[in-house]
């Protein structure tokens, strides 16, 4: 029998702007995520949680864990981004939006390439030349 799996949307209010994220829990589960580290999946630069489709679904039922999605500011339901996109704005949603999201949900990840650094949770980000 497949579980029933209950998903519940959520704002995570960071410095620079709220943030929409989606959660999946097995069994319709309500569960305190800072104590069951869930996966945190992150898009490619431009994505939000509607592009995931039936995937945070399928690996919450797969791994028994929670699953989180997230829009990035400026995307999705996501507040407005109101700077300059720079070249490094990975590194400085590593530094600046992420924690906050990190504190709210836990720190188990798996993304796409653009978003690695901010993937690494617990060493300092390296900055590269421009």
């Amino acid at each position: 029998m497949t579980p029933t799996i209950k998903t519940r949307d959520t704002w995570v209010k960071t410095p620079q702007g709220t943030l929409f994220a989606r959660i999946w829990n097995r069994d319709g589960e309500d569960a305190d995520l800072r104590e069951e580290a869930p996966i945190v999946l992150f898009h490619d630069s431009l994505g939000c949680v509607q592009l995931w489709c039936s995937f945070p679904e399928n690996l919450c039922i797969a791994t028994a864990r929670s699953v989180v999605a997230y829009d990035r500011l400026g995307f999705g339901k996501s507040a407005p981004f109101r700077e300059v996109w720079t070249a490094d704005f990975i590194y400085e949603e590593a530094k600046t939006i992420f924690p906050v999201l990190r504190e709210t949900v836990g720190l188990v990840m798996l993304g796409q390439l653009v978003l690695y650094w901010i993937a690494i949770p617990s060493r300092p980000i390296p900055r590269h030349p421009p």
